[in-house]
């Protein structure tokens, strides 16, 4: 499979997966508004009261585990679209509670990863600066952490072995390493076309807001506002990217290039 063709998938399944994006957006907007009501961006942390502190925190650790459920439902909708063009919410909670502790396995090596990598490239440039090596201490740092962020991408295709071929965690982990590995630049490619989507359509979010502000003076509705915005931009992206990777997995792992979608139903 060609990554325009990845791309054609997720496009069509951005229009297709009504569903699954309203949930996804349901979900995004509950915590978001809260939050933004709770403790509106840009308030300084100063002004904040502790206990309002305390509940956000909560709300963001709940948020965080529940997101881990909401992928497992949400992957294999999506997985099941792919495979047989079904669109049904059936199951989602089902296989979110199937694969939580895997995903959330998963989840927490990739975070001990990243900090595992965050502390070694402070420490590298901290003890560079002390020895009055600058240069030296910010290349090792840069070095330490771009092979950090490549072994990262390595392990991003974990969840989607994981729910594919109902895995372990490190046999997905070890099948994520050589898929990526054989298939570098392409998966690389369909990265970062998400990226490039997101962030134009997260420009024109903001010009959005921006406008909206001119008219709306309350601050509180414009957080709201763009707490409902964001969301739809989340869950839509959610849905495209994770169906762009999901087919070219599919393509990959079944010996024979996957049928592409080719039409919105």
């Amino acid at each position: 499979m060609k990554i325009l063709e990845a791309v054609k998938n997720g496009r069509f399944a951005g229009i297709n997966l009504k569903g699954l994006i309203g949930l996804l957006f349901a979900f995004n907007a509950i915590f978001n508004i809260i939050t933004s009501i709770l403790a509106p961006k840009g308030t300084p942390a100063d002004q904040i009261s502790p206990v309002v502190s305390v509940v956000v925190f909560i709300l963001t650790l709940v948020f965080v585990l529940l997101s881990i459920f909401v992928q497992g439902g949400a992957f294999n909708i999506i997985k099941e679209y792919i495979k047989t063009g079904s669109k049904a919410l059936a199951g989602f909670v089902n296989f979110g509670k199937k694969f939580y502790l895997r995903l959330l396995g998963v989840a927490v090596i990739l975070m001990v990863v990243l900090l595992l990598v965050a502390f070694l490239v402070v420490l590298v440039m901290a003890l560079g600066f002390a020895s009055k090596n600058n240069m030296i201490g910010i290349v090792l740092g840069l070095i330490i952490g771009l092979v950090g962020l490549l072994f990262i991408f390595l392990l991003s295709l974990s969840p989607y072995a994981m729910v594919v071929e109902d895995i372990s965690i490190f046999s997905s982990l070890r099948k994520s390493i050589d898929t990526v590995r054989n298939n570098f630049f392409k998966i690389l490619g369909i990265f970062l076309f998400v990226l490039v989507l997101a962030f134009l359509s997260g420009l024109v979010i903001g010009l959005i807001v921006g406008i909206l502000s001119l008219i709306i003076k309350s601050f509180i509705a414009q957080q709201i506002i763009s707490a409902i915005l964001m969301s739809g931009l989340n869950a839509y992206v959610t849905v495209f990217a994770s169906t762009a990777l999901m087919s070219y997995y599919l393509a990959i792992t079944a010996g024979s290039p996957q049928k592409p979608i080719t039409q919105a139903t």
